[in-house]
């Protein structure tokens, strides 16, 4: 999964601010981006892989 930001609502060229490894089990990641980042627009990206993939996750952003 990763978090990506932009300066357009489009997302023509996202980059990533944060990128979380594969998971294949039970458990959390935490992530934090180094600023300042100027950037309005945010997008949380993912690939789920398998024969018989079933994730289940949450994705909380925010600025301090």
């Amino acid at each position: 999964m990763k978090v990506q930001s932009g300066t357009s609502g489009a997302m023509s060229s996202p980059v990533d601010r944060i990128t979380f490894a594969a998971a294949n089990a039970v458990g959390s990641q935490w992530g934090s981006a180094i600023g300042p980042i100027t950037d309005t627009w945010f997008q949380v990206s993912w690939t789920i892989t398998g024969t018989t993939p079933s994730f289940t996750f949450i994705c909380a952003v925010g600025a301090l």
